[in-house]
């Protein structure tokens, strides 16, 4: 199951609301700016500073329906300091020993296996993009999709759309 991700990130705000619901059509986020969040990158989100993240939710499925409810949920939770923006995943799956996910060369996510995939629109013109994936076992990749180029994950933009896959 891939779950679809369009984040606009407006940075330097604070936040309207905490929450956010793509399937409502909330496809704006200003998350808070921490100072000192005192991030382990352990996996766990179980500091301080994730509790007072936005919460993003309310993802639709790329596939293999795109637009749909996926029959799973993901929550992302998002703040940023001044130097980096940071995103805790939490991909449920109600039958974890279904999830597909393979290791693999950095950069060649397989777009078979379950996965997320976040699009930062910084240049906010919807034209092009930073894109980051991630596979449950940890296989990244990252890129710029260009509208109109090949450019992005190994040569693939899904045809100059910003479109991108979530697992669950």
């Amino acid at each position: 199951m891939l779950t679809e991700l369009f984040l606009l990130a407006t940075l330097g705000t604070e936040p309207d609301s905490i929450r956010y619901n793509g399937r409502m059509g909330e496809l704006e986020v200003s998350p808070p700016k921490l100072v000192d969040p005192g991030i382990n990158v352990d996996g766990l989100l179980d500091e301080q500073a994730w509790s007072t993240a936005a919460i993003l939710g309310g993802f639709t499925q790329y596939v293999p329906v795109e637009g749909v409810e996926p029959s799973e949920p993901t929550e992302i939770r998002v703040f940023y300091t001044d130097e980096a923006i940071y995103f805790g995943i939490r991909a449920y799956d109600s039958d974890p020993d279904e999830i597909l996910a393979r290791f693999g060369e950095r950069d060649r996510v397989t777009y078979n296996d379950d996965w997320v995939r976040i699009i930062l629109d910084t240049f906010d013109d919807r034209r092009q993009a930073y894109a980051f994936a991630i596979n449950p076992l940890g296989l990244q990749s990252d890129g710029l999709i260009v509208e109109g180029s090949a450019s992005g994950f190994g040569g693939r933009s899904g045809g100059g759309r910003s479109s991108g896959g979530g697992g669950g």
